[in-house]
């Protein structure tokens, strides 16, 4: 029996732009470029068009000078509109190191952060077609590692890193994680980063609201409350922040109903208090090279004692992740212990191209998810 490939990550935001064309796909915290879902579809296609216009076309590398905003997101499904990969750079890097970037990737285009108003008027307009060649595979985007163990490495993830968690949890009948229509979602981490990125294409594909920023801000407890969020994505230090206002305060966060974290080591007692406090949690563990397809587990009483005992920063279990030569064996260096639960692909990442020349391993794009 044949089964339809799943939609793309574009094919599902206009989805629910179809559905719900004036609800409000993305603004920042403060309200500022908010836009609709009607208005973001028509953007993506003004964008898409210029981009097209000066010879991006499928497979291009276009960098996107990112500031986590609703151009940043933009911008990313423009590219895909048109089958071209969205470099993610932060725009606050140093210039030298951008332009190292874009040594790497070797970009046809370059798309700046503007800010201001990003929206588009929301008329009678044509939807856009799949591409002919899109797919779960396709790339979408590519993100530098973090260097922590060398020179950054481009990293391209395809549109299945994206929706491969949500996808699986629907089948088995498993809410450990979700977005719903209509509610509000937040998430501080960039866009250069998976997880950033990865939390609000996810609540964009499930029709949520999402904000962005303000992480800097005085008060997370006040940006949640003033924000009405009801699923965010924290980092354990922002989960540490805001245990603190509310025990400091003595309130809670009304609309909150589930905070997904991850990135690094929680604290257990955090979470223990946001748990108590009514607010269901789930450790996303995710991975630049893995695609953030690792593994998503609820809390309970052993992944607690698991945060206690400092299971956090060892190798997943089941994961392997390194480099094979084309057409040659692949050679884990280290083997892995068998998989305890795994929630994504369970593919072997390969690597997609190299960045400079053949033998240099080192600088390969890893493919993930």
């Amino acid at each position: 029996m044949s089964h339809s490939p799943p939609p793309t990550v574009l094919e599902r935001i206009v989805a629910q732009a179809r559905t719900r064309p004036d609800s409000i796909a993305l603004r920042r915290c403060d309200g500022r470029d908010a836009m609709s879902y009607g208005e973001l579809i028509g953007a993506v296609e003004d964008l898409a068009a210029t981009l097209e216009a000066g010879s991006v076309t499928h497979g291009s590398r276009v960098v996107v000078l990112s500031d986590n905003g609703p151009q940043t997101y933009l911008s990313v499904l423009a590219c895909a509109r048109l089958g071209a990969i969205a470099v993610m750079v932060d725009d606050c890097l140093p210039a030298a190191t951008v332009a190292r970037f874009s040594e790497i990737t070797r970009p046809a285009a370059i798309i700046p952060n503007k800010g201001g108003g990003v929206g588009a008027e929301n008329g009678e307009r044509a939807y856009p077609k799949a591409q002919p060649d899109s797919g779960a595979d396709e790339a979408l985007a590519m993100i530098f590692t973090s260097g922590t163990t060398g020179e950054p490495k481009a990293v391209l993830l395809p549109n299945r890193t994206f929706f491969a968690i949500p996808d699986i949890l629907r089948a088995e009948g498993l809410r450990w994680i979700d977005w719903v229509a209509g509610e509000t979602t937040y998430s501080p981490l960039p866009a250069t980063h998976i997880g950033g990125l990865w939390w609000i294409l996810n609540g964009l594909m499930h029709g949520a609201s999402c904000i962005t920023g303000g992480e800097q801000g005085a008060s997370l407890r006040e940006l949640l409350v003033d924000n009405e969020v009801a699923t965010a994505c924290l980092v354990p230090t922002l989960l540490t922040r805001l245990v603190s206002e509310l025990k400091l305060t003595g309130t809670d966060v009304p609309a909150l109903r589930f905070i997904a974290y991850g990135g690094s080591r929680a604290i257990a007692a955090d979470v223990r208090f946001i748990e108590a406090a009514g607010v269901r949690t789930a450790q996303v563990y995710g991975l630049s090279e893995t695609g953030c397809t690792a593994l998503c587990l609820p809390t309970d009483s052993e992944s607690i004692s698991r945060i206690e005992q400092g299971a956090v920063g060892r190798p997943y279990p089941g994961v392997q992740t390194y480099l094979s030569p084309e057409g040659g064996a692949a050679r884990p260096r280290v083997p892995s212990p068998p998989p305890t639960a795994h929630c994504g692909s369970s593919r072997r990442p390969t690597c997609w191209g190299t960045g400079e020349a053949p033998s240099a391993p080192a600088r390969c794009w890893p493919k993930a998810g």
